[in-house]
């Protein structure tokens, strides 16, 4: 059995229009997700106290470096590395909200809901639930141990 190629599968990168260009992210490599794994856990600390633009560097590549070099509005390179970070952490609907709603927590709590809503996911199967009840007669106790003896002859 061949499996498939990873390209036939990947979901495409994002790319976020911003006036007239169209900026796309290539995906976050291994190297770079592990260390923002590592920086998101705390377990790397260096980037504590750096410019938020290092992080953006982290998730967004060189297009950050384009969106510098181009002069994009500081909220539309803000709202893209939030929309990488959020793609790399929780998935699509996540980035496409985050890039919607920018970096207002109401309104991203907000988006993700209907983004939420929207998504047509199967429910998972009902699980069988026990059928014991607190008002059960309780297990019967086990017998005596107790041993009979006949009276001596």
């Amino acid at each position: 059995m061949s499996l498939k190629a990873w390209e036939d599968f990947a979901q495409e990168p994002l790319a976020f229009p911003i006036g007239r260009k169209v900026y796309t992210v290539p995906p976050i490599g291994l190297v770079e997700a592990i260390k923002l794994e590592q920086v998101l856990s705390g377990d790397d600390k260096s980037l504590e106290g750096a410019p938020a633009e290092d992080l953006w560097r982290l998730v967004l590549g060189p297009v950050w470096d384009q969106m510098v070099k181009d002069n994009v509005p500081s909220e539309a390179a803000a709202r893209a590395g939030m929309a990488a970070l959020a793609d790399f952490r929780m998935g699509r609907d996540a980035a496409e909200a985050a890039w919607e709603a920018g970096d207002n927590p109401e309104a991203l709590a907000a988006a993700m809901a209907a983004k939420l809503t929207q998504a047509s996911t199967p429910k998972p199967a009902a699980s069988k639930r026990s059928r014991a009840t607190a008002s059960a007669s309780p297990t019967p106790k086990p017998a005596t141990t107790r041993r009979t003896t006949s009276p001596k002859q």
